[in-house]
């Protein structure tokens, strides 16, 4: 298994195209963590909440699905995280169970850098737990490295 390795945002000009990238690197990945559980019998087969890609030039349609993708990221990475908690499948070394992240949801119509910082720290969330989640997976012996 190779390390996850999400996109962060460097101007306005690639925001869309990051955004949408990275939730679909995190849905194909929930989902194969999710169906890996499934096919060894752990868990009954899940279904991840899913979004749709942006279809609207208008500066307040993409502020709205900016920030509907972000809860849905936030949902996912929630879902499989309370999956890994009730299985008892806890991060080596230590074997602690994985806490609660919450995504910084977009509350700004503006693109600035607090804006930027914040959605790449999301990213950065996300990324490192899933790569828990695989961490996780082999420890387990659920997959090979």
């Amino acid at each position: 298994m190779s390390n996850v390795k999400l996109a962060r945002i460097s101007s306005l000009d690639e925001d869309h195209k990051v955004i949408y990238g990275n939730y679909l690197v995190i849905y194909d990945n929930a989902s194969k963590i999710t169906d890996i559980l499934f096919k060894a019998n752990w868990i009954d087969k899940v279904m991840l909440p899913s979004h749709g890609d942006l279809t609207d030039d208008n500066d307040r349609d993409f502020y709205l699905w900016r920030k509907s993708i972000t809860v849905t990221i936030n949902s996912i990475i929630a879902n499989v995280s309370n999956i890994f908690n009730e299985e008892g499948l806890l991060v080596p070394p230590d074997y602690n169970e994985l806490d609660y992240i919450k995504l910084w949801e977009p509350k700004i119509l503006a693109y600035n850098e607090y804006y930027q910082n914040n959605m790449n720290d999301n990213f950065s969330k996300c990324e490192t737990r899933i790569n828990d989640f695989y961490k996780i997976l082999e420890d387990a012996k659920l997959i090979t490295k």
